[in-house]
């Protein structure tokens, strides 16, 4: 099944009085227009007209066909369901991605703040997404969407998890996720884990604490970061995992002790946090993971809401908020797939190129 066979799946929710365009062109239209650097209602509209004739022929359009307005593009934006477009993101990435076998994968969540509904009470709701992004390249390659009120983030990444199944891949998250049946689940595919320990595990971390102060460690390793205007010293130790927490904890081969001290925004400060890993590695070998990490704060979620502005609510309405999101998402990996240094960079290069835009999205996908 090929990019444009999968649009097709995807239900249309508006009647069929007055219905010009199939919701599958639309939604190509939209996917080729943003990737051609025409971000926005009005911008898709004068992307069409642009370039009307070479998409004419492309999509083996009929020539009578007619070009779809801004507001076509926002009502269908508006209404078209989430989750046929959650699957048609991951069956691209799992089709298209090259990247090598065994590699580091953060895991998290983000809120998009412009879904919150009853914000100052316990009814509070609001739309998430978990994704599921490579250490290295910066791209996502497995991304999930959720309410806040119908299911936890805890359970969302487990869903993702689930997802990359037969993947070899060593997944790294954050404290809310050192959860037996989470690190169970990912033994049972054969992957890794990598896990911050943090007061929701008081006894793994007492344990920590007190191999830290009575123990020797398995191996010690330090390195120096001076980027973003910071000085920030890294220090890390590796203990074994007691034999009773191994039988607790699927697979537990390492508990890391991670210390952290430096100078941030000209504020000095110390700070630790534990780990815990099915992996016997090196002091050393862990330092690139720890800090790799957050860089999905960095490179996904500060893009998303500074770059993309997803947080102000520009384009809010219905289902309009949640499917810009994973728009983004294509957008970034596709830029990163292609080598480009930044965002804003692919962006400018693949400005107006219909051609290359199409084979990205519709011939790598083919299988």
């Amino acid at each position: 099944m090929n990019f444009i066979e999968q649009l097709k799946q995807i239900p249309d929710h508006r009647k069929s009085k007055g219905k010009r365009h199939p919701l599958w062109l639309v939604m190509c239209l939209t996917l080729l227009g943003v990737l051609c650097n025409y971000h926005g209602y009005r911008p898709l509209a004068d992307f069409c007209e642009k370039h009307w004739q070479t998409l004419q022929t492309r999509l083996e359009l009929a020539p009578e066909s007619r070009i779809p307005s801004y507001s076509t593009f926002r009502r269908v934006i508006q209404g078209v369901e989430i989750e046929p477009i959650v699957k048609l993101f991951n069956e691209w990435c799992r089709n298209s991605y090259t990247g090598e076998s065994g590699q580091w994968l953060a895991m998290d969540g983000k809120s998009i703040k412009c879904t919150v509904s009853n914000q100052t009470d316990s009814r509070q709701n609001f739309t998430s997404t978990v994704s599921a992004f490579t250490h290295e390249t910066g791209e996502v390659i497995a991304l999930a969407v959720s309410e806040n009120k119908q299911i936890s983030e805890i359970e969302v990444v487990k869903q993702v998890i689930t997802s990359l199944q037969g993947q070899k891949a060593s997944f790294t998250l954050d404290a809310l996720h050192c959860q037996k049946d989470t690190v169970k689940l990912i033994v049972e595919q054969e992957q890794h884990y990598l896990i911050a320990l943090k007061n929701n595990q008081p006894n793994l971390l007492k344990i920590l604490d007190n191999l830290h102060q009575t123990t020797e460690a398995l191996s010690y390793a330090e390195e120096f970061d001076k980027s973003h205007s910071r000085q920030v010293r890294r220090r890390v130790w590796v203990y074994p995992a007691p034999t009773h927490l191994r039988k607790q904890w699927s697979s537990l081969q390492s508990l890391i002790y991670v210390e952290r001290e430096g100078w941030r925004d000209d504020k000095p400060f110390v700070e630790s946090v534990g780990y815990i890993s099915d992996l016997s590695l090196k002091a050393a070998q862990f330092l690139d993971p720890i800090r790799l990490h957050w860089g999905i704060e960095n490179r996904l979620h500060w893009v998303r809401d500074v770059l993309f502005q997803e947080d102000t609510g520009l384009r809010r309405g219905g289902n309009a908020p949640t499917i810009w999101a994973i728009i983004h998402c294509f957008i970034m990996t596709t830029v990163r797939r292609l080598g480009f240094r930044t965002i804003p960079q692919g962006q400018r290069v693949l400005a107006n190129q219909v051609h290359q835009v199409f084979d990205i999205l519709s011939c790598s996908y083919s299988y």
